[in-house]
C-alpha cells in the first residue's frame, strides 16, 4: 500500500542526515567537538523522527524505540576512551541487534528469505575464519557471538521490505569494518571512522524510515477497513 509520508513527518526525518553528514565532518576534520557533540544526536534525533511520524503505540513501534535506545547507549559509550568502555558499547550493539531480530522476524517479515541471503551465511564462515586467526584470546567467543547476531540482523531484514534489507546490509558492513578496523591490524582500512560512520548512519536511516513506512501503511489499512465497516453499519441501519 502507498504510503502519503506528511511534509512534516520528511522535515523531521530529514534532521537525522544532515546530523550524519556534520558528525562525519566533524570526524574528517578533526574538529573533536563538533564529532562528539553530534554523535548522540544521531539515534536521538531518529526516535523522535519515528515517535512523529507513528504516533499510534504498538509492539513493532516499541521494539523498534528499545532498538534506538540501545544503539544510542552504544553511540555513548564508545566515545569513552579504553577497553571496558568498548565492550560495554558492543553489548548495547547486540541488545540493539537482538532487538532488530525480534522485530524484523515476528513484526515485520513479509515474505521467505530470499534466495540471495545466502551470503550472510557466507560473511559468517568467511569473518570467523579471518578473526580465528587473530590474537584475540578470551575475546573470541564474544566476537563471533556478536557477529552471529548482527548476520541475524541482516538476514531476518531481508525478508521485509526492500529498504530495511538495505539498511540492513549497511549496518552488516558497517559493523564488520569496525571489527576489521580493531582485531585484524594486517588489513588497514582508509579513512576508517568516517566510512564506518556514512555505513553506520545508512543503515539505521534505512531500517528505521523503513519501520515507518510499514508502520503507517497498517494504520492507514486499519483506519480504511474501520471507516468501511461503519459505513456498511451506516448502511444497513438506514
Amino acid at each position: 500500500m502507498a504510503v502519503q509520508t506528511r511534509p512534516t513527518t520528511m522535515a523531521v526525518f530529514a534532521a537525522f542526515p544532515v546530523i550524519a553528514v556534520v558528525h562525519v565532518i566533524g570526524l574528517a576534520s578533526g574538529i573533536q567537538l563538533l564529532s562528539v557533540t553530534t554523535k548522540p544526536l544521531l539515534m536521538l534525533s531518529l526516535a523522535l523522527a519515528l515517535v512523529w511520524a507513528v504516533p499510534k503505540l504498538s509492539r513493532a513501534l516499541v521494539i523498534t524505540l528499545v532498538a534506538i535506545l540501545c544503539s544510542w547507549l552504544g553511540d555513548v559509550v564508545l566515545e569513552i576512551p579504553g577497553e571496558v568502555p568498548f565492550l560495554i558499547g558492543i553489548v548495547f550493539f547486540m541488545l540493539a541487534q537482538a532487538a532488530y531480530v525480534v522485530l524484523f522476524r515476528s513484526r515485520l517479515r513479509l515474505k521467505r528469505l530470499p534466495w540471495w541471503s545466502l551470503v550472510y551465511a557466507a560473511w559468517f564462515v568467511a569473518g570467523v575464519w579471518l578473526i580465528a586467526q587473530q590474537s584475540l584470546g578470551v575475546l573470541l567467543p564474544a566476537v563471533i557471538l556478536y557477529g552471529a547476531v548482527i548476520g541475524a540482523m541482516a538476514l531476518t531484514a531481508s525478508a521485509t521490505t526492500p529498504m530495511i534489507a538495505v539498511g540492513g546490509a549497511l549496518f552488516l558492513v558497517s559493523d564488520s569494518l569496525i571489527a576489521i578496523d580493531r582485531f585484524v591490524p594486517s588489513l588497514p582500512l582508509w579513512a576508517a571512522d568516517e566510512i564506518i560512520m556514512v555505513l553506520y548512519a545508512a543503515g539505521q536511516g534505512l531500517i528505521v524510515f523503513g519501520v515507518a513506512r510499514v508502520l503507517r501503511a497498517r494504520a492507514a489499512g486499519a483506519a480504511a477497513a474501520d471507516g468501511i465497516g461503519r459505513s456498511a453499519r451506516s448502511a444497513s441501519q438506514a
